[in-house]
């Protein structure tokens, strides 16, 4: 688990995520967080 901390930024979250160079497609993004993976203010 890696936590990653974002601030200031608005938009859906996957695009936001994509933004910060991490290494992975917005679209696998987007695959973690409909599965539940990403947790965003502790929540999924």
């Amino acid at each position: 688990m890696h936590d990653i901390i974002i601030e200031q930024q608005q938009g859906r979250i996957d695009a936001v995520l994509a933004k910060e160079n991490l290494g992975y497609s917005r679209s696998k993004i987007t695959d973690w967080l409909n599965n539940g993976q990403i947790l965003v203010n502790q929540k999924k």
